[in-house]
């Protein structure tokens, strides 16, 4: 449920950009800006948050660090959000080599992290069940 709560944040900053679009009546800001960019990653949340959500949903973690893990990862993803959408707002691309991108960047490493490890968790919990039921003795009838 936390994974689509933080979701839902990211689909209404998704929204808010569109407006933004709708408004300027282009999807272009300033010099570089592109708010299309903002959009696009604002909407890919109903995959990048649920999915890893549902992957620690599945394993047998500790509740604790399911919920850290998941909250680390969801927060990663709305700052880059944040800072995607102030960099746009500044009317500059994404793409180029300043402090805003690549800390952009570097929170998109920490929730591919965090994603990666739920789907290392959730892969070995279904290795080792179905290694335990290879060990199960053949009933006959």
């Amino acid at each position: 449920m936390v994974g689509v709560r933080y979701a839902f944040l990211s689909i209404l900053a998704a929204n808010l950009s569109g407006i933004w679009m709708i408004l300027l009546q282009d999807r272009f800001t300033g010099e570089a800006g592109n708010l299309i960019v903002l959009h696009g990653i604002g909407f890919h949340a109903l995959q990048t948050l649920i999915i890893p959500a549902w992957l620690l949903e599945k394993s047998d973690l500790n509740e604790r660090y399911k919920k850290r893990l998941l909250h680390s990862g969801s927060i990663a993803w709305m700052l880059m959000i944040g800072v995607i959408g102030i960099q746009t707002a500044l009317g500059r691309t994404v793409f180029e080599l300043t402090i805003l991108p690549i800390l952009a960047g570097l929170l998109l490493l920490a929730w591919a992290g965090t994603a990666l490890i739920a789907g290392v968790f959730f892969i070995k919990q279904r290795r080792e069940r179905a290694l335990s039921t290879d060990k199960l003795p053949l009933v006959r009838h």
